[in-house]
């Protein structure tokens, strides 16, 4: 995990030149207030890339993975979280029974295939779209590269709605 270091230091500049600028202009507080929760959300966005990184490559090297599964290739995955776009490299394994590719860090941290939310970020836009409007919700989520539609946002509420059963169809069949 030696990302989380140099992670640590940019943070701490960071914070030194928030409070310096500050300083500077105490009449800012506004400023230094969005630049702080700026430089903390791209901090986290950056320790969850790392770590789910650094978790791909304990995978990539275990033995029990060896026996089960080949290296097929690596692919980038972005996530859409509450703290900005979080986007990793992970490897795809090719079963050595069956056959099929499969990515076995989504797997093991239960990341839906082709999912673009994660589940805070999910979480945050099903509720503010029911408190507010699918727009608003999708504009909630604007944080990083990722752009967030409100037919996205519309989309994601349906599919909730599709997947619960009917009062009067408790097997939801």
């Amino acid at each position: 995990m030696d990302f989380i270091i140099p992670l640590l230091e940019d943070l701490g500049m960071g914070f030194v030149e928030i409070g310096g600028a500050f300083l500077e202009h105490p009449d800012q507080f506004d400023a230094m207030e969005t630049n702080a929760k700026e430089l903390t959300d791209r901090a986290a966005a950056r320790f969850m890339a790392g770590i789910l990184e650094y978790m791909d490559d304990l995978i990539r090297e275990s033995g029990a993975r060896k026996e089960r599964f080949d290296i097929q290739r690596k692919r980038e995955r972005t996530l859409i979280t509450t703290a900005g776009d979080v986007t990793f490299r992970r490897t795809l394994f090719k079963s050595k029974e069956d056959g099929k590719t499969q990515c076995l860090l989504d797997r093991q941290v239960r990341l839906t295939p082709h999912e673009r939310f994660s589940p805070v970020a999910e979480a945050k836009v099903l509720s503010e779209a029911e408190a507010h409007s699918y727009q608003y919700a999708a504009k909630t989520m604007q944080m990083g590269n990722q752009t967030v539609s409100k037919v996205a946002v519309m989309d994601k509420v349906h599919g909730i709605r599709n997947a619960i059963p009917k009062d009067d169809d408790p097997k939801g069949q």
